[in-house]
């Protein structure tokens, strides 16, 4: 059994099927289709109406009259129908009421990359370092310009910064720099951008 319902300008579909029941939510233009896995007690929700590789949120919540949607999937949307989730027949006291909203300029992981940019980048818009690289993607993206999702060619980029950074100090000082801090760190950028400083004052000084 199911019916259709109208609240605050959102329509809501109510479904049972036998005496595990779940809801599903229709926001705005968009919609969640919904088909039965046979034999399986259980249904697949598919994404319709969506706008081609942008973000969507699927949330969900136990009823509509208090509590908050608590976000339980990010998807980019494909041609056509798009897979969201899988949902398992729940017994009464646990329905739940899904929706999907558009979320392509949240940024849920909050490494400077909105949603669809991660989905364009190739990395995961809930980790802020997808390869675990330490490099976040938001700094694999915009300043080095290396892959997201491939762990090592942020630090093997690094390391070609510090070669060459090794060959310019060597033509002014005799003594080279000491590197004390864990390749790739946070700390270790922080000490080669101190020694590019010095050496770009050094040469734009003999320039002169």
């Amino acid at each position: 059994m199911f019916r259709f319902t109208r609240r605050q300008g959102s329509y809501y579909l109510v479904f049972l099927f036998l005496s595990s029941p779940f809801h599903i939510a229709f926001s705005g233009d968009l919609s969640l289709g919904i088909s039965p896995e046979s034999p399986s007690n259980s249904w697949q929700l598919t994404l319709r109406e969506a706008i081609p590789a942008n973000a969507y949120t699927l949330a969900s919540r136990p009823n509509l009259s208090s509590g908050s949607w608590q976000d339980t999937a990010v998807i980019q949307a494909g041609t056509g129908q798009t897979f969201v989730a899988r949902v398992t027949g729940l017994p009464l006291e646990s329905a739940r009421y899904f929706k999907i909203r558009e979320s392509s300029r949240e940024d849920f992981d909050e490494d400077g990359l909105d949603n669809r940019s991660e989905y364009n980048a190739g990395s995961d818009p809930m980790r802020r370092d997808t390869d675990g690289d330490l490099f976040t993607d938001y700094e694999e993206v915009a300043l080095t310009h290396s892959s997201p999702s491939q762990a090592g060619d942020g630090v093997e980029m690094i390391e070609d910064t510090r070669r060459m950074i090794l060959a310019k100090w060597a033509l002014i000082y005799p003594t080279p720099p000491v590197f004390t801090n864990q390749p790739g760190s946070p700390a270790d950028l922080a000490d080669l951008e101190n020694l590019l400083r010095q050496l770009s004052g050094v040469f734009f000084t003999s320039k002169e």
